[in-house]
């Protein structure tokens, strides 16, 4: 795979392109930049397979990059030292992002998930979601399974069931999405959009919240009538994380 790195820091790039040359042979690095408008400049942008993007840049952000190049055929992984940015949501939606220091196996993780993607067929849908999530009030989540991708919007969700190292996604209309993501990874993301853990295998929209019941230890009656059970060590954060968001 051929690859670019944007990164303002010099030390960053020189540590990341050791890194790929010890664990990801397979990448080769063919370009550098270190701001939005070098990164535009390159004339090799089309004919790489991969970018490593940071999010700050010195003449703007990595989105600014992204929304200047309209026609790419490339996979994105996000490094970046800040998790403002909806991280956790970021690695749903692009190839992944990496955490500054980075960790050696999740560049190996990262490199694998880019290698896999069609960079025509999801890439482009997957940075344009990135980036109405960023600077849109109606959140949406790409979702994968075996044959499909879909773009949900969040609000459309009911609740996430965990089954082993999948996720069941269940919407309002009845529909039920089934992806390859375990339901931790969702709960990172999904949390800061009224997201709330009541169980080990139950992920709930707050928005479709109708009752809490006190029967049987206690249950969540949502939307169409539908129960969740809640665990006797997750009630009383519940019960916190509802007061709260009701406040909000």
């Amino acid at each position: 795979m051929k690859a670019i790195i944007i990164e303002d820091e010099k030390n960053i790039r020189q540590g990341l392109i050791k890194m790929l040359a010890v664990f990801c042979p397979d990448v080769d690095v063919i370009e550098e930049a270190g701001s939005v408008q070098e990164a535009i400049r390159l004339s090799t942008l089309n004919a790489c397979d991969l970018v490593f993007l940071d999010i700050e840049l010195p003449d703007g952000s990595g989105f600014d990059f992204l929304r200047k190049t309209l026609n790419r055929q490339f996979q994105i992984i996000f490094v970046t030292a800040y998790n403002q940015y909806a991280i956790d949501a970021f690695r749903l939606s692009a190839a992944d992002y990496l955490l500054k220091p980075i960790n050696p196996e999740h560049l190996i993780e990262a490199v694998k998930k880019a290698a896999l993607l069609s960079a025509k067929t999801i890439n482009d849908t997957s940075l344009s979601l990135l980036l109405h999530n960023s600077f849109e009030k109606e959140k949406k989540i790409l979702l994968k399974d075996v044959d499909n991708i879909y773009i949900i919007k969040i609000k459309d969700i009911l609740h996430c069931k965990a089954d082993g190292g999948y996720t069941h996604f269940y919407m309002i209309d009845g529909q039920e999405i089934i992806t390859s993501f375990n339901l931790k990874e969702y709960e990172k993301a999904l949390s800061r959009w009224g997201f709330i853990r009541c169980h080990h295998s139950h992920l709930v929209n707050f928005n479709h919240i109708l009752r809490f019941s006190r029967t049987d230890g206690g249950t969540l009656i949502l939307t169409n009538e539908i129960e969740i059970p809640v665990s006797h060590r997750k009630k009383e954060h519940l019960l916190q994380t509802i007061q709260a968001l009701s406040r909000a």
